[in-house]
């Protein structure tokens, strides 16, 4: 066992290339380069999932301006935190022009945004992974979320020590709204890809 959290995964983050990998399945051209709504109880968000709505003023001023945005747009960002839901939406309306980043700054808000899902991924997954297995499955955490991760089959095989099974597992996640999406089964088999490359 190594790291402080214990768990033989401790001490693993997302790769640049799991990095780039979560970024080319998340980020959406013209619209996650811009403060955007995704709707729902989500909020302000920049990059693929930088929430403003669940972050405190000062923190986005920071996060924001060590990635490089001006110290204006990052205030004018800073009203966003708290705001969900309609009034996230209504700040959008009103300020979608604040800020336009980057490929390289949506990768770092991206980046600020995983630790809760690499920490899924190390407490849950019981057995030790490879960078690629565990950079895949933080992808997969991310897109269904840390409770439904949590009971997955994925998880369940790969504490058994069947990493094939677990592999096939991801494709079992390919449905929205009880519906087989085709933009689903992309990404899972890629994730799976990932999976299976060895290190």
């Amino acid at each position: 066992m190594t790291g402080t959290t214990g768990g033989p995964n401790a001490d693993k983050r997302v790769s640049p290339n799991g990095l780039t990998f979560l970024y080319n399945r998340e980020a959406q051209k013209n619209v996650s380069n811009k403060p955007h709504w995704p709707g729902g109880s989500s909020g302000v968000t920049l990059g693929p999932g930088y929430d403003l709505g669940h972050r405190t003023a000062a923190q986005i001023v920071a996060d924001l301006t060590n990635i490089g945005v001006s110290a204006a747009a990052a205030q004018t960002l800073s009203l966003a935190a708290g705001k969900t839901g309609e009034d996230a939406k209504a700040f959008v309306q009103a300020n979608s022009g604040a800020v336009t980043l980057t490929q390289a700054q949506e990768e770092a808000l991206l980046n600020i945004a995983l630790p809760p899902y690499e920490k899924d991924v190390k407490t849950y997954v019981k057995v030790a992974v490879n960078q690629n297995q565990f950079d895949a499955m933080v992808s997969l955490d991310y897109n269904i979320g840390g409770g439904n991760f949590k009971n997955s089959s994925v998880v369940a095989n790969i504490n058994k020590g069947d990493f094939a099974a677990a592999a096939e597992s991801f494709k079992l996640w390919n449905k929205s709204g009880g519906q087989v999406v085709q933009g689903l089964v992309n990404r899972r088999n890629l994730e799976v890809e990932l999976f299976n490359t060895p290190v």
